[in-house]
């Protein structure tokens, strides 16, 4: 029984050990490429989004079709969320831009583009580690963080 409880003990020991040495997300990331040509994307969902920013510093992000419906209306009144109202004019500011999911070498990412179309923004998130891997975006070509 001596023997056996070692032999656990040790393996227990290993094992933290290489899921601290080389945790999941490496594994996990390492699939992704180090550069990607932007104009090499295919992308697969398209949403246009707007953030509203409100007069006391609240902000809520609709979908643009939505806002523009709701904006061109009778009413008064726009719907941001369930049970919540406010009055057309009580918005401050306004900022247009267009999120979605692209697809590169068979790897699916999320993006996020400015008003102008170009990308700000390139990511993936791994919901089971709650990590994200980030790229950094420039001249056309998003370099892996």
């Amino acid at each position: 029984m001596n023997a056996l409880g070692l032999m656990l003990i040790s393996l227990t020991v290993l094992f933290l050990l290489i899921m601290i040495l080389f945790p999941e997300d490496r594994f996990y990331f390492r699939k992704y490429p180090k550069t990607i040509a932007l104009n090499e994307l295919e992308v697969i969902e398209h949403y246009d989004l707007i953030n509203l920013y409100m007069r006391d510093g609240k902000n809520f992000v609709l979908d643009l079709e939505d806002y523009k419906k709701q904006y061109n209306s009778d009413s008064e009144f726009i719907t941001l969320d369930v049970g919540l109202i406010a009055r057309k004019d009580s918005f401050v500011l306004f900022d247009m831009y267009s999120a979605g999911k692209a697809k590169y070498k068979e790897k699916e990412l999320s993006y996020i583009k400015n008003s102008n179309g170009k990308f700000t923004s390139l990511y993936v998130k791994n919901k089971r580690m709650l990590k994200k891997l980030e790229y950094k975006i420039r001249d056309d070509v998003a370099y892996k963080c």
